[in-house]
Formats: structure tokens, C-alpha cells, sequence
């Protein structure tokens, strides 16, 4: 008969199971973990999308309800919006009104995928200001005291076409 006297360490079959369990825990763990990650990427990318769609369409509302008097016209091309701006003055010594029309504009810039607005500073010189970004397509068109838009948005794989309307006065 033998005796066993205190057995020490694990068995090869032990071990190996004990390797088989940590490796399938182990790659599960991993995979849940980069689906997770993918998940919190796209939904990153998608609000990143939407705040761009709200700071066009807040911007937009903004820039043609204040710089369209109704005094003038827009006018309009296939991805440029001409704003005129007629600002009523008093002549010098008559009673009569003049007016100093200003010419501002928005435009899409397709290499940059901006929106910009261009309007005279204080000065009468040229400024810019980004509107939107990740804009691959942009096109307006006035109908009545409306201006229609369509608008195509594209960020990390993600695209949004939106269109909708201003009013103005």
C-alpha cells in the first residue's frame, strides 16, 4: 500500500483547465469591453453631429433674422446666401432718410466643410465667422418670407441631412 504524504502543486489536468477557464474569461472580458468602446465612439460621434446641426440651425436663425432689414433682398445661389443690409441714416441738413446698404454673406467652403459668415465689422472691412462644421453639402433657396435649406452633415462615418426654413421680415 501507498501512502501519500502531502500532496504538492496541481495536477497537469488542473492547470490545464484552470488555463482553458482564464483565457475563455479573459477574451470575453476583452471582447465586451471593445464593443463597449465601438458603442461609446459612435454615440460621441453622434452627439458631435447633432451639436453641429443645432449651432447651424441656431446661427443661421440668428444671422438672418438680424442682418435682413426687409429694406432689401436676398438673394441667393446654389451654396451662398447674400444678405443686404440697408441701414436707415438722416441726411445732413433735410428731413429726408438715406439709407447705406452693407452686403453680408454666407457661404459653404466644401474643401474646409465649413459654413462661414462673412459680414463689415465696425471698420467696413471683411470678417469671418465659422458657423457649422462637417457640412459636405449645402443648398438655399428664398420662397415668399421663407429661405429653405438643405443641409448634408458628416462626421466619423455618421451623415445627417436635415432641411428646414427660416423666416424673414
Amino acid at each position: 500500500m501507498k501512502k501519500s504524504i502531502g500532496k504538492k502543486g496541481f495536477t497537469l489536468t488542473e492547470t490545464l483547465v484552470a488555463l482553458i477557464l482564464s483565457t475563455i474569461i479573459i477574451t470575453t472580458a476583452t471582447l465586451i469591453t471593445g464593443m463597449i468602446l465601438k458603442n461609446a465612439n459612435v454615440i460621441n460621434a453622434s452627439i458631435e453631429l447633432e451639436e453641429n446641426i443645432i449651432n447651424f440651425q441656431t446661427s443661421l436663425r440668428y444671422i438672418v433674422s438680424r442682418h435682413w432689414t426687409g429694406l432689401a433682398s436676398i438673394t441667393e445661389t446654389s451654396d451662398t446666401i447674400y444678405l443686404n443690409i440697408a441701414v436707415p441714416y438722416a441726411g445732413d441738413e433735410s428731413s429726408e432718410t438715406h439709407y447705406a446698404t452693407l452686403t453680408a454673406f454666407i457661404s459653404h467652403d466644401a474643401d474646409t466643410k465649413q459654413l462661414i459668415f462673412y459680414f463689415p465689422n465696425s471698420d467696413g472691412n471683411l470678417t469671418s465667422k465659422v458657423i457649422a462644421e462637417d457640412i459636405v453639402d449645402f443648398s438655399v433657396y428664398p420662397h415668399n418670407q421663407w429661405l429653405f435649406y438643405k443641409v448634408t452633415f458628416e462626421y466619423k462615418n455618421l451623415s445627417k441631412t436635415i432641411e428646414g426654413a427660416v423666416k424673414y421680415f
